[in-house]
């Protein structure tokens, strides 16, 4: 999070997302596997001092201010978006590889699923996911990467 105004080069979350899937897959891993790394010693004190952090800069976060991401400048509530998306997701992998129940808040559930819909509609792929959605074959295929003859 920075202070101040910025030239917002991000306009949404979903363009975020398309932005970041044009990554080389190998700089991501390498990213992930750091991350983890940063765990350190004990994740789960890491983790509650990195959650104490981000609880303190969202409450002191005015509508200027800006984040600086991997992918450019975006304004906080897109941000937050995907950082939304971003445990939604994971916590659900997490949940689904230990054999948990992943007891999402169903806010949480809604505001990812939004962000997946921008992203099928962006990417060509909104007829697959209605279809998936509402259990009909589909093929496979991220909503990250466009379908073919989508531009």
């Amino acid at each position: 999070l920075r202070p101040g105004p910025a030239t917002i080069q991000i306009a949404d979350a979903a363009t975020y997302y398309v932005a970041a899937a044009t990554f080389d897959p190998a700089e991501v891993e390498a990213r992930g596997r750091q991350a983890g790394e940063d765990l350190g010693a004990d994740p789960v004190a890491t983790l509650e001092a990195w959650a104490a952090d981000a609880r303190r800069a969202v409450a002191e976060m005015r509508d200027d201010d800006h984040f600086t991401t991997v992918v450019g400048v975006m304004a906080p509530a897109e941000y937050l978006r995907t950082r939304t998306f971003e445990l939604v997701v994971h916590c659900g992998d997490l949940s689904r590889a230990t054999g948990q129940r992943g007891d999402m808040p169903p806010e949480g559930l809604r505001a990812a699923l939004e962000l997946a819909t921008d992203l099928a509609v962006r990417t060509g792929r909104a007829d697959a996911a209605l279809a998936q959605l509402t259990g009909r074959p589909v093929a496979g295929g991220s909503l990250l990467e466009p379908a073919e003859g989508s531009a």
